[in-house]
């Protein structure tokens, strides 16, 4: 865990310096908090003020867990990279997005029930991602790396969550949260994080 923490700080600052490619006079990314409700999660969320690298990395499943963040913008959400290591390439994952005010959560993810069975307070219904190449079951409603997943996210306090019932038993997942987004990062950007996600899994398989 303490090889993750260390490569994740290195992804943190991958991600401050993809900040230089994106608009500037953003707002705030505030307030991020991580949980896991199931399994062997390790949960990161860091970052810029216009921008946070999301990573969910598990060894077990079923998973489930979540972060909540507020943005004071207008807020996107990207499916950046997706890294499997049980072989499995014939399967999904279930990710969901709370909007939540005054007490009330609002859940923005509805393409499928697939994530009934997740503990709260990620159950429920949640769309699906995949990785590159996946066939079989739902993968073709499923976004693949890189898309955008969540876009035109009002100002406001929010949960992210995850869930994965069965397989890929043993992943990284990578997201990237940005507020006011004025402009699409550039492919450069794109891969200094998709290489800061690869040095995650590689210290993971490394310490394994």
């Amino acid at each position: 865990m303490k090889v993750l923490k260390k490569t994740a700080a290195l992804t943190c600052a991958l991600a401050l310096g993809l900040g230089a490619f994106t608009a500037t006079g953003a707002q705030a990314i505030t307030a991020v908090s991580t949980g896991v409700e199931q399994g062997e999660l390790y949960v990161s969320a860091r970052g810029s003020q216009d921008m946070h690298f999301i990573t969910f990395d598990w060894t077990s499943a079923p998973v489930s867990g979540w972060v909540e963040f507020t943005i004071e913008g207008t807020g996107a959400l990207e499916f950046d990279a997706f890294d499997v290591y049980d072989g499995v390439l014939s399967d999904v994952t279930g990710i969901t997005l709370d909007y939540i005010s005054g007490g009330v959560t609002t859940r923005l993810s509805n393409d499928t029930s697939f994530c009934s069975a997740a503990a709260a307070p990620v159950g429920g219904n949640c769309n699906l991602i995949a990785q590159e190449g996946a066939s079989g079951g739902h993968t073709g409603s499923a976004s693949t790396p890189v898309s955008m997943v969540f876009t035109d996210l009002v100002a406001g306090d929010y949960r992210f969550g995850i869930y994965d019932s069965s397989s890929p038993s043993n992943a990284i997942a990578g997201f990237i949260l940005y507020d006011n987004l004025g402009t699409v990062p550039l492919p450069a950007g794109g891969l200094l994080l998709l290489s800061g996600l690869g040095l995650i899994g590689a210290a993971r398989r490394r310490k394994s």
